[in-house]
């Protein structure tokens, strides 16, 4: 049996749209992330996830957690990506930089897919962590 995918069809190309709302929370949620760390991590995790070849969409950092909105290749395995990203922010924070605090993350995560007709009011969301927490901006 032949499929005629008519001629428009490119085999060698895919299209996705997997978008990803993650969190995940300081030790015992403890406000671990002060000005100096949070300035870190909104450098540290684009850079990563260009490394990884992921889009980061938006993050948004408060003193005991993180949103990031993550948009994945159907080949990343997320529980992988999630746990490389959080290990190694705190490997790079408590080993290579002389900071106040410990970064230390709970186990585990939060992860919501994000439909495309969704992905603005999500992005939003995360944009207006400080609003929603306004007693835990990093001092």
């Amino acid at each position: 049996m032949s499929w005629d995918l008519g001629e428009n069809h490119k085999p060698n190309h895919n299209s996705y749209a997997l978008y990803y709302h993650v969190v995940f929370v300081t030790y015992k949620r403890h406000p671990l992330i002060n000005q100096e760390i949070a300035t870190f991590l909104r450098r540290f995790f684009p850079a990563k996830c260009d490394e990884l070849e992921i889009h980061l969409l938006e993050q948004g950092i408060v003193c005991d957690h993180v949103h990031l909105i993550l948009s994945l290749r159907p080949t990343h395995y997320i529980p992988e990506v999630i746990n490389y990203l959080k290990g190694t922010a705190a490997h790079e924070a408590n080993n290579h930089h002389d900071f106040e605090n410990v970064l230390h993350w709970m186990r585990g995560y939060r992860i919501d897919t994000i439909s495309p007709r969704n992905l603005d009011r999500a992005r939003q969301y995360v944009r207006d962590q400080y609003t929603h927490h306004p007693d835990k901006i990093p001092a």
